[in-house]
């Protein structure tokens, strides 16, 4: 995102983080809020079309998709289901800018709901749940000299 004047408007809702008007770009990850047999469909076909094959050589990916996604069990989780999706996606952004020496800040303290009012997403059936700032680090960055700060390993990984 580039509109300052939109980025503006988000920074009070993201914890007043500079990044979010100070950065060269800001994105931000959507994720469906629901999911129907039409949205599946429509994928299969996009495949087939990608792939040159014919939309019933994925008839057992369809269904599959179908009755993991579509099933009444699943439907309260599908947007949890989406979220993780963009997260994968927002991981890649990220290692894509580490290879090429920009800086990311990966954000989830905004108000997801004041984002969805003022980008809109809702209307085609997303909503925010994670944003990245992207840029080079300004030379007067105070915490870029900084050590890390992480948790031992004994303590985040099990080896088992």
């Amino acid at each position: 995102m580039r509109d300052a004047a939109v980025r503006a408007k988000l920074r009070p809702h993201s914890w007043n983080q500079s990044q979010v008007t100070d950065a060269a770009h800001y994105v931000v990850f959507t994720a469906r809020t629901e999911i129907t047999a039409a949205d599946i469909a429509h994928l299969i076909q996009r495949t087939a079309e990608v792939r040159g094959q014919p939309a019933s050589a994925l008839a057992s990916y369809q269904q599959l998709m179908e009755g993991n996604l579509l099933n009444d069990a699943r439907k309260p989780h599908l947007h949890d289901w989406a979220a993780r999706q963009a997260y994968i996606a927002m991981g890649q952004l990220m290692t894509g800018a580490a290879v090429l020496g920009i800086d990311t800040c990966p954000m989830e303290g905004f108000d997801p709901a004041k984002y969805d009012e003022i980008l809109g997403p809702r209307k085609d059936g997303y909503a925010c749940v994670a944003a990245v700032a992207l840029g080079y680090r300004s030379e007067g960055d105070k915490y870029a000299a900084l050590p890390k700060v992480r948790y031992p390993k004994a303590e985040v990984i099990k080896v088992v």
